[in-house]
């Protein structure tokens, strides 16, 4: 019930978004002659991560019947193929595949997984949107993270960093079994540098609490602290990087600084904004009055406003 109540407030927030900043939606937004011109159509850089958004119908240089039989070698060849022209140098070699979903009109979306020496790279995937023929790909969406620089060999060990993650909250539960990933400014402004990492999730039910650490898996040094846990006046803002997975990479929490990203700042801020309407004019705490957490995703998708 509180994930459907989550999911409604969100919508709610981003209706408010969308007639109080027509401008300022989801960064893509184009007309339709832009989605069928031979020339693609690729959104502003952001400055809080490298959003990838390109609509058009491009050829894809494959078919329905080997997208469907080899989704991988067909998604590999268009990245070749295309990958100069549209930004994303380099992105052919640092795929894997991820997901394969084939929607209720046919269309099937190809998800790649940027990965370095097979260790997968925090935030980083290229969506491919093709069209029900498989000749031609309408939009690309996602994160891909170039010129990234880790030595992919962790010196600390998973349970080392479990170790130091258990210090920082003493007595907590392991919620997931750490996973190594490389961590990047690119899509976290708030560390410096490029890190291979542990992510440890730990859950604390006398506080409660529930933090995932990431982890420098050379040094060992905690890089960053994310509170997941959602109570009281909670602000939860994601970055779908124009993606369909709901709700996306978690990009600001509740009391830290702007990310940098116009879409992602203002869905974060017009949730607080909407909170304390509610609470001041109506004495409301958020939409369930008991302090539920406010989750708003921005950048979802491809043909919204």
């Amino acid at each position: 019930m509180l994930r459907k109540r989550t999911l409604l407030l969100s919508l709610v927030v981003l209706s408010l978004l969308l007639v109080l900043l027509p401008g300022a939606g989801f960064a893509g937004a184009a007309d339709k002659g832009a989605a069928n011109s031979a020339q693609p159509y690729q959104s502003r850089p952001s400055a809080g991560g490298p959003t990838v958004f390109v609509r058009a119908e491009i050829a894809s240089g494959t078919d329905a019947h080997e997208l469907a039989s080899q989704p991988f070698a067909a998604a590999s060849r268009f990245l070749a193929l295309h990958q100069n022209e549209l930004g994303l140098a380099g992105a052919a070699n640092d795929m894997a595949l991820d997901q394969v979903d084939v929607d209720e009109l046919g269309l099937t979306h190809v998800r790649l997984q940027q990965q370095i020496s097979a260790v997968p790279v925090y935030g980083g995937e290229l969506i491919l949107h093709f069209s029900v023929d498989g000749e031609s790909v309408y939009a690309i969406s996602g994160a891909y993270l170039p010129d990234i620089q880790v030595n992919t060999r962790a010196t600390v060990t998973a349970q080392d960093a479990l170790d130091t993650a258990l210090q920082a909250m003493p007595g907590a539960s392991v919620q997931e079994k750490p996973s190594l990933v490389v961590y990047s400014q690119q899509i976290n402004p708030r560390v410096v540098g490029d890190h291979l990492a542990w992510l440890v999730t730990l859950y604390d039910q006398s506080t409660p609490a529930r933090n995932q650490y990431v982890i420098d898996a050379h040094s060992g040094s905690v890089l960053f602290t994310l509170n997941l846990l959602m109570t009281g006046r909670s602000r939860y803002t994601y970055n779908a990087f124009h993606g369909t997975s709901l709700p996306g990479t978690l990009v600001r929490i509740e009391g830290q600084g702007p990310y940098g990203d116009a879409d992602v700042d203002n869905a974060h801020d017009f949730a607080g904004a909407t909170y304390d309407y509610y609470f001041n004019t109506h004495g409301r705490d958020s939409y369930d009055d008991a302090g539920a957490p406010l989750a708003s995703t921005a950048h979802y998708g491809v043909n919204y406003a």
